[in-house]
């Protein structure tokens, strides 16, 4: 079952979304199972209170909390689930970036556009559990899926992987060595010589540090930003 949050103030547009999703079920023979919300703090509440979705539907002006700030407020709790603004503006795009958005909706949107947003989201969600990498660590050779790795930090000629649980796994390789392998799954860009970042775990970026979903500051090299910045917007563009 796929558990969607939809978030917006406007009951038109809540009762559309549902309608939406109740064809997207029948088209597609996908369980959902939809909750709305017509206030950011109550989507808040539940979620604190425990309540687990999939997959959030925001809209981006709504009184009191944008949905842009309510994402913002749901990657600090943890939550890494795709979210998808419905908004009659573009103007937040480049802000929906930095909180990880895995789609954006322009109000009025047609039932195509939404089912293939949704397609996209269904079908990332599937191939990143599949993705995982072969990696040499301690004398063994073990498999990490690919949205588990948050970010590799360079000491000389080994590096240092962070994993999403907290983990840490020493490889014996070049900085160089190891981006060619992780390259190919089209998650990664480098960050001047010492860092490899998964850019899917990229929660804000400056010209001066990349914020990662860990709350790991890494610092931007002088010279470095513009070619992370184009990096970063190139893989959300094409997602």
């Amino acid at each position: 079952m796929l558990r969607i949050a939809v978030c917006d103030d406007e009951q038109s547009y809540l009762h559309d979304v549902k309608r939406l999703l109740d064809e997207y079920d029948a088209a597609h023979g996908v369980e959902l199972a939809a909750a709305a919300f017509s206030l950011p703090f109550d989507l808040l509440e539940r979620v604190e209170s425990g309540a687990a979705y999939d997959l959030y539907l925001l809209d981006v002006y709504m009184p009191g909390m944008t949905g842009i700030e309510l994402a913002g407020q749901l990657r600090r709790t943890g939550i890494e689930a795709p979210v998808v603004f419905l908004t009659t503006s573009r103007e937040h795009a480049l802000e929906a970036f930095g909180v990880g958005a895995a789609g954006y909706l322009v109000k009025p949107f047609e039932r195509e556009a939404f089912f293939r947003t949704l397609d996209a989201v269904t079908s990332r969600g599937k191939s990143e559990h599949q993705r995982s990498v072969l990696l040499k660590a301690d004398g063994e050779v073990r498999s990490v899926a690919v949205r588990d790795i948050l970010y590799c930090e360079a000491h000389r000629n080994d590096q240092r992987m962070f994993l999403a649980d907290g983990s840490k796994v020493w490889l014996h390789m070049t900085a160089g060595e190891l981006f060619a392998l992780l390259a190919p799954s089209g998650n990664y860009a480098r960050c001047g010589a010492a860092y490899i970042l998964n850019l899917a775990k990229l929660r804000r970026l400056s010209s001066r540090s990349a914020l990662m979903a860990d709350g790991a500051e890494i610092p931007v090299p002088r010279g470095a930003y513009a070619e992370l910045k184009t990096a970063y917007y190139d893989f959300y563009s094409e997602r």
